[in-house]
């Protein structure tokens, strides 16, 4: 005889008695089937609930760091007279850690700890392999030369657009490692 696997609450019930809900997690996976007391698994990691208002506080975090980004590296590039190769990595680390706070703190309402730091910046290394890939190379590249020329059609902001289209590139990357590595929260 075939057992069905537990569905909802009532089966639940049915099948642990008094104990409940609570006492019934321990033996689920993470995609609802219900698994035998004593088979050996691996430890059940829950990834923080995506929900509309995270998903938006998400999006006005990575704004509100892009926004630094982009100001930092205009102000170094043509305040400080850092030059474009290096302006834009100084700008990225320090909005990166802006970003960081943001999301731990106000997005999933986190602890800070430095082992997700690592994390994050483990993960931002690619987010920002692909940022600054793509910055320059529409920057250094001949082709369309609008992202260098001050005297084009985007002015002295031609080095900002590339940044603004290699960090939407990177944004994919960024929103899953987010939601399902560096913040996902340990099943209890």
């Amino acid at each position: 005889m075939v057992q069905e696997p537990l569905r909802g609450l009532e089966d639940r019930h049915a099948l642990f008695g008094q104990m409940g809900q609570d006492a019934a997690e321990p033996f689920q996976r993470a995609g609802g089937a219900a698994i035998l007391p004593g088979v050996a698994t691996s430890y059940r990691y829950d990834a923080p609930r995506v929900g509309f208002w995270r998903v938006v506080r998400f999006g006005a975090a990575g704004g509100a760091s892009l926004v630094t980004d982009l100001a930092l590296q205009r102000l170094f590039r043509t305040g400080l007279g850092i030059p474009v190769w290096l302006a834009p990595a100084l700008s990225y680390e320090l909005g990166l850690l802006a970003h960081f706070c943001l999301l731990t703190w106000w997005v999933f309402r986190q602890r800070f700890t430095l082992a997700r730091l690592g994390q994050f910046h483990a993960t931002a290394l690619v987010a920002a392999a692909i940022t600054l890939g793509v910055t320059y190379a529409l920057v250094a590249q001949r082709l369309v030369p609008y992202f260098i020329d001050t005297e084009g059609p985007l002015r002295s902001y031609g080095p900002e657009l590339a940044k603004l289209i290699g960090t939407g590139t990177a944004m994919g990357w960024t929103f899953a490692s987010s939601f399902l590595w560096i913040w996902r929260e340990k099943a209890t």
